[in-house]
């Protein structure tokens, strides 16, 4: 089976091309948008990416590019083309305003679980709230998801390192069922680790008391 038979016909691809005799660098290789054409019935590549005219037909997926030019727009069109890709991903603004979103629901999340503590402190056996912990998620992931790093989702992730931090964990998760507390903690865990790669120090380790529960046996 031919690589174009496994493609999407419905995406389009990076693949390396080959420069023209006409080129400034007739030997050099290049990259170059891959699509399907309907009226052609045919998959073909484009000019190059740096914009110079290129020989039709990409050359074997691989190929070592010699183009720097290229290479430099690379990057981008790799993010363009990917699934999902939409073109306000690279507008300043709009990922300035997706920000101040992100901050405003963590704010909102914060006084939450303040307010969560605050209900603790003054009725120690109380139960947890039906839906609780559902709420706070629904405030912190509405509209957060496009912030999440390398896919990993942040948001959830970030959701329950507040609780984490501001809540009463022990309590909290002791209303919880053993593989719900995991989950919860592993949520922490993931987030901690964003944290700790942002920061630099990759050596952090997981919090203490996060699994009291494993402790506790």
């Amino acid at each position: 089976m031919s690589e174009t038979t496994e493609l999407d016909k419905t995406r389009r691809y990076l693949r390396p091309v080959h420069a023209t005799i006409i080129s400034d660098d007739p030997d050099g290789v290049h990259l170059a948008v891959y699509s399907w054409l309907e009226m052609f019935d045919a998959w073909a590549t484009g000019p190059g990416i740096c914009g110079e005219s290129m020989m039709q037909g990409p050359l074997p997926e691989g190929t070592a590019v010699t183009c720097q030019a290229c290479e430099k727009w690379r990057p981008k069109y790799e993010r363009m083309l990917a699934p999902g890709y939409r073109r306000e991903d690279d507008d300043p603004e709009a990922l300035r305003k997706r920000a101040e979103a992100a901050e405003d629901q963590v704010k909102q999340a914060r006084a939450l679980v303040a307010k969560w503590q605050q209900v603790a402190v003054q009725q120690d056996d109380a139960v947890l709230l039906a839906g609780v912990a559902a709420h706070v998620l629904a405030v912190t992931l509405d509209g957060l998801n496009d912030l999440r790093p390398e896919g990993q989702n942040t948001s959830e992730s970030g959701a329950w390192h507040t609780v984490w931090l501001e809540g009463k964990w022990r309590w909290v998760t002791s209303k919880m069922t053993t593989p719900q507390r995991e989950y919860a903690a592993d949520c922490v865990a993931a987030y901690c680790r964003y944290l700790a790669v942002r920061d630099g120090d990759v050596e952090r380790a997981e919090p203490e008391g996060l699994r009291w529960w494993r402790e506790d046996r």
